[in-house]
């Protein structure tokens, strides 16, 4: 069983996340996870956020519901995705856009995934969990061969491709994304320390390159993630965990500005 509690992602856009490792979950029987947040600017006190952020999971861990609403002035930013799970393997995944919520459903066969994505004008997670009057609007196919991953559109297109090479203990040191109409390319480079835990990650995106160094304590456990661009930190992710191991809370700095974004972890658990 992995040691972090935290499990960071570098995603094709060149941006950091993280979500909660799935065996930690599980094992301490956590049912969902509220975040709370607050920022400060470097001529001001600590200001709470009126942003509303909480996790949910299964009880085996798997990560079931996401939900974030952000009001800025004169607008309101939601993001909220639910997710079903068969066997291991995400069964739906119904997420909200400008328009309403619409729902991908993955039919897995032999090398092949099928992702069909419908919409539905009258579904509401709070109301009902149905989708009903589901209209499908897209399908897409996921062809997997020798670690290689072929994305083919619904008119039989093969628009894109993703591919890693390993080392000789099957750690990735390099994760390629081709597209195929536009010859656009991304790539992702990683070195590890002595734990083999990722030390380095290098994203270069048509020619724009960036940098995430990983520092771990003495247990190897993650602390923070600094994002570097241009030979200039930008951002420090830190990670402050209390006296079970488990996260307290989160510290995200723009080192440019020195603006300070605090996230604040309350959990819910399972009876």
């Amino acid at each position: 069983m992995s040691s972090q509690v935290i499990v960071p992602n570098i995603t094709w856009d060149g941006v950091l996340e993280y979500s909660f490792q799935k065996d930690f979950i599980a094992q301490k029987n956590i049912k969902r996870i509220d975040a709370k947040i607050s920022s400060k600017n470097p001529s001001q006190k600590i200001q709470p956020s009126t942003e509303k952020k909480y996790f949910q999971f299964d009880s085996i861990g798997f990560q079931t519901e996401y939900y974030n609403r952000k009001k800025l002035v004169n607008l309101e930013l939601t993001s909220h995705h639910l997710s079903q799970y068969k066997k291991g393997k995400i069964k739906t995944s119904t997420q909200k856009d400008e328009v309403g919520y619409f729902r991908k459903y993955y039919t897995y066969c032999t090398d092949t995934t099928y992702i069909h994505t419908c919409r539905s004008e009258n579904y509401h997670p709070d109301k009902t969990g149905k989708t009903l009057d589901s209209t499908l609007i897209n399908t897409v196919i996921l062809l997997y061969s020798n670690d290689k991953k072929k994305v083919v559109n619904k008119n039989g297109i093969h628009t894109k491709s993703e591919y890693a090479e390993n080392n000789a203990i099957d750690l990735v040191l390099k994760e390629t994304l081709e597209y195929k109409l536009s010859n656009k390319k991304a790539v992702k480079s990683y070195t590890y320390n002595e734990s083999g835990l990722a030390a380095e990650v290098w994203i270069k995106i048509n020619g724009t390159e960036k940098q995430f160094n990983y520092f771990y304590d003495e247990h190897d456990v993650l602390k923070k993630v600094e994002t570097w661009q241009d030979e200039s930190c930008i951002k420090r992710l830190e990670f402050i965990y209390n006296s079970k191991g488990w996260i307290d809370s989160t510290i995200l700095q723009n080192t440019e500005n020195n603006h300070i974004k605090i996230t604040k972890f309350t959990y819910t658990l399972y009876p």
